[in-house]
């Protein structure tokens, strides 16, 4: 029911701001913003319903969610325009999930973990999840493509490209933290996925600003670069003093959610 409020409000807020004269910059970025933060709070909610359990596939179904957002709202700051198709995720994609939701009330939460009808290797939810990840890559790709053709981008392909690196290592270095330590993914799953949500809302917040305020998009900050070192200093204990305490870790994972904050 919550979900479904949630999707009516978001279409509706927007058209009720313009319909009024109310809409101004500023509504923009806080929509947006709450709408960064919600990806976390849906997805921690999906992988519950999905029962993917404290693991790496939580992580994994955050990333599905993170990632067209993160690169939609790049889009729109070199179109100038957000273009949605037919069939979407603030959509389709929020009523889809409500749908599971529904469908996990009827069957029970042991169907997620039954084999899939379609390839009986795997669970219905790894099934579900992979594909998740596919189409979710595959749209990433359409906004790369649109980005590359619009008329309206004044910097190279390539300045594009390094914008994204930011997003990209965090993506990276979580989900290899993850596989490396799936311990502390089991014993502290909310820290971890609400430290990556944070320093996602950030980045999705500051894309959105650039785009408002037609300034160059500036992704290398201070708050990011001093997760990187915190990443780094973790990997420097791990690969060359081998320390795997699980207790090093969970400071190092508090560190990194205060600096995201």
């Amino acid at each position: 029911m919550a979900s479904f409020i949630y999707q009516t409000l978001d279409n509706l807020d927007g058209k009720q701001a313009r319909r009024t004269g109310s809409s101004s910059p500023l509504g923009l970025l806080f929509d947006h913003g709450c709408d960064a933060f919600n990806t976390t709070v849906g997805a921690v909610n999906q992988a519950a319903v999905m029962q993917l359990g404290a693991t790496w596939q939580a992580l994994a179904l955050w990333q599905v969610v993170s990632l067209p957002f993160f690169f939609t709202t790049l889009e729109e700051l070199y179109t100038g325009e957000l273009l949605l198709p037919i069939v979407n995720g603030p959509t389709e994609g929020i009523l889809s999930l409500c749908a599971l939701k529904l469908w996990t009330a009827w069957v029970g939460f042991a169907w997620w973990e039954a084999p899939c009808f379609w390839i009986p290797s795997l669970p219905n939810n790894t099934a579900l999840l992979f594909t998740m990840v596919l189409c979710s890559n595959l749209y990433t790709l359409v906004n790369f493509y649109t980005i590359y053709h619009s008329p309206h981008r004044s910097v190279g392909f390539h300045v594009v490209l390094l914008q994204v690196v930011p997003y990209v290592l965090l993506q990276c270095l979580a989900l290899v933290w993850v596989l490396h330590s799936p311990a502390l993914m089991a014993s502290h799953p909310r820290t971890l996925l609400w430290t990556a949500g944070f320093l996602f809302a950030k980045m999705a917040m500051h894309l959105m600003l650039s785009h408002l305020t037609e300034q160059p998009f500036l992704p290398w900050r201070k708050t990011f670069l001093a997760v990187l070192g915190c990443g780094a200093a973790l990997g420097g204990a791990v690969a060359i003093w081998e320390v795997t305490d699980e207790v090093v870790h969970v400071y190092m994972l508090v560190a990194m959610f205060v600096l995201s904050v």
